[in-house]
């Protein structure tokens, strides 16, 4: 909504006179029920509304043909309101069709009516203030006619005629008691006001004014009792012989409507005088005539003792202010900011004298340095709006060009009633304490630089010493699993070679092919160990680079499952139909191999490994899956690291911890990735995806 907008919806005065009718909330009528269906009916429109308009809500007084929620809840917030604007043009507003028109094209309101013709009349008090609007609305666009506009105005000042009617009824009603109780509210603060107060007559004959009431605190002042006082004439605490000309003087200053007040020696009962301030003001009738005067008296003697001990605090006070090491001043809290006092240290400070700088509304702008007259110029707006304490450092500059740093504190002085003052602040002169801080700081900058090299050598020192723990356990650990992985296999050679070497006429065929076999087989796998230790080291030295050429992948895998030799333990299930991708045909062979000897590594014997390869977007995808325990997540990652193993079935089993490292590092070789998952129903899925064109056996078979 526009600033205009909200401000006439937030206006004290409409708000008032909008509450004033006693309608807002309150439950529907049958004769503004009646109103709106005549609307209805008169215009030939399926809705009609007469609402009336809250700061930040439209309300329902009475509506025909609106649906629920609307209904029940009766009102809708400001901002899906159409008829808002009524309240600021204070004319009718006419639409042919809000879907096409800036007012109502995004109304949610409208829309949820169903509406699209639009016809409102503001409902304007005899205050001039808009309370809400009598509006109807067609579901079809419709060209408004200047009759539809005339009659919807009638029945708009029918509603306001109801309207204010009720509400001058109900404040007539209202009337007589509360004047009644504002009397005897007026008769009770009489008495509880503190001051001397007494009505009386304005007679001037000889007698003079006759006291008409007195309030307790007059009692009280004068030791006269109200019976003694009322009836009597007001020289009974003056004068006797006060003469006639002073009542006379009084009733002339009256006539020109300003109070008359003096000083005067009054006399009480006891016969002690007394100096009192007077102040006489007029009373008037209905007609504007002065009936009555009403006195009210101070006895200001104590006043005196006050002013006079006031004074000697204030000389006090100048004093020490003049003896203090800092600046002491008071600004005014309105804008320019002019001084009304300043010490005269100023003169110490700043060159400047005291007197001069009073009144003078630019002088923060001359004295502040430039590089902080920005956040200080800020802050004291800022402080200025808010009340807030002032509080800073800054730089000043002085009469003769210097630079100094001062201590700005300053408080908001407040009255009793809250209203604004003065600041009253203090300027220190913080210079020495600025450069021994900035010496100290200089100094502490030193030695922390010091000490972060020193804890930056030590960190480095932890760390080489952490990494030669981390190696030389690593190279433990790699020297167990080596050891084994190499005995092993060698302790099977040695055994087969001896056996064919002591006797080998002695065995059958059959036992001779099977030794054969297994000689065959653990050489492979001293040879895989070394390839695997070979090429970590090419890797570690960036010296590997792969050598792509087409080949079948599907074969290549089928192969290496051959020559992985688990199927006497394991039963392998491999989906590899033909796929051919450029690849590094040996390096992808060690993938699968290592990902099948992995998983008999890691599984009981007799559990399945499954093992698939298939084109996907962007190359191929090669899959090792099993039946074992899983990967743990915070091991996902571990395991492809060198010398890292996971947890083996048996103790024989366990490896080298470079298998994996290989396959994760040959996929990163060749631009892809190695990563592991759960296998549906149970175990671990090994993937390594190889990116580049993958062609099927038909597709290159047709090439």
């Amino acid at each position: 909504m526009s600033s205009s907008l909200t401000s006439v919806l937030a206006d004290p005065g409409r708000l008032a006179a909008l509450r004033q009718t006693n309608m807002l909330d309150s439950p529907t009528e049958a004769v503004f029920d009646r109103l709106v269906r005549l609307a209805a009916r008169v215009e030939g429109t399926p809705i009609a509304l007469m609402s009336l308009m809250d700061r930040d809500r439209q309300f329902f007084k009475a509506s025909f043909g609106v649906p629920e929620p609307w209904a029940s809840t009766r009102e809708t917030p400001v901002s899906q309101s159409i008829c808002r604007h009524l309240v600021t043009t204070r004319q009718p507003l006419v639409i042919s069709d809000v879907r096409w028109d800036p007012l109502g094209s995004d109304n949610r309101f409208m829309a949820e009516l169903g509406a699209v013709a639009y016809l409102g009349v503001p409902l304007v008090a005899s205050s001039g203030h808009v309370l809400g609007s009598l509006c109807v609305a067609d579901r079809r666009p419709r060209d408004w006619t200047e009759d539809d506009v005339t009659s919807l105005t009638d029945l708009a000042g029918l509603a306001m005629d109801e309207i204010e009617l009720r509400s001058g009824l109900h404040a007539h009603t209202l009337a007589d008691p509360a004047l009644a109780q504002q009397s005897q509210h007026l008769w009770a603060a009489l008495e509880a006001v503190p001051d001397a107060v007494v009505i009386s007559t304005t007679d001037l004959d000889r007698q003079g004014p006759r006291i008409v009431h007195a309030n307790r605190a007059f009692c009280e002042l004068t030791g006269y009792p109200v019976e003694e006082l009322v009836g009597g004439s007001l020289r009974i605490v003056q004068c006797p012989e006060a003469a006639a000309s002073v009542y006379q003087a009084i009733s002339a200053w009256l006539e020109s409507g300003t109070p008359w007040t003096r000083e005067t020696v009054s006399y009480r009962k006891d016969g002690t005088e007394y100096v009192a301030r007077w102040q006489v003001a007029p009373l008037y009738d209905e007609g504007g005539q002065i009936t009555q005067w009403v006195s009210t008296q101070q006895d200001v003697g104590s006043h005196r003792m006050l002013e006079q001990r006031l004074a000697d605090v204030e000389a006090g006070f100048q004093a020490l202010l003049e003896r203090l090491p800092a600046v002491v001043y008071t600004i005014s809290p309105w804008s320019p900011n002019p001084f009304t006092y300043i010490s005269p240290q100023i003169e110490a400070l700043l060159g400047e004298r005291a007197a001069d700088c009073i009144g003078i509304p630019d002088l923060w702008d001359r004295w502040v340095h430039p590089d902080d007259a920005g956040w200080v110029k800020a802050e004291c707006e800022r402080t200025n709006e808010t009340g807030e304490p002032f509080l800073g450092e800054y730089r000043i500059c002085t009469r003769g060009g210097e630079v100094r740093w001062v201590r700005d504190e300053a408080v908001l002085v407040r009255d009793a009633a809250g209203k604004p003052l003065f600041w009253q602040g203090i300027l220190t002169d913080v210079t020495a304490t600025r450069q021994t801080a900035s010496r100290l700081a200089e100094a502490l900058e030193r030695e922390q630089d010091v000490a972060e090299q020193l804890a930056a050598a030590l960190e480095r020192e932890r760390a080489a010493a952490e990494h030669l723990r981390a190696v030389d356990e690593m190279k433990t650990t790699f020297l167990q699993a080596v050891s084994h992985d190499l005995r092993t296999p060698l302790t099977s050679v040695l055994g087969i070679a001896l056996t064919l070497e002591r006797g080998s006429d002695g065995l059958r065929a059959d036992d001779v092919s099977d030794l054969i076999r297994r000689l065959s087989t653990n050489a492979r796998k001293l040879d895989r160990l070394l390839s695997d230790l070979l090429d970590l080291d090419r890797l570690a030295r960036g010296t590997l680079t792969p050598r792509r050429q087409m080949v079948d992948l599907g074969a290549l895998t089928r192969r290496s499952v051959e020559e992985a030799a688990v199927s006497d333990e394991h039963p392998v299930v491999a989906d590899v139909a033909p796929l051919h991708i450029a690849v590094d045909g040996p390096k992808v062979e060690r993938i699968v191999e290592n990902l099948v000897v992995n998983a008999a590594r890691h599984t009981a014997a007799g559990t399945t490994i499954w093992v698939r390869v298939h084109a996907v977007a962007d190359g191929a995808l090669l899959v090792v899956e099993d039946e074992g325990a899983g990967v743990p997540m915070q091991f996902r990652e571990q395991i492809f690291k060198p010398f890292h193993q996971g947890r083996p079935v048996a103790p024989h089993a366990s490896g080298s911890g470079i298998g994996l490292a290989l396959v994760a590092q040959f996929a990163n070789l060749h631009g892809g990735r190695a990563w592991v998952e759960d296998r549906p129903g149970g175990g671990a899925s090994f993937r390594v995806f190889l990116p580049g064109r993958p062609v099927t056996d038909t597709q290159a078979a047709g090439a």
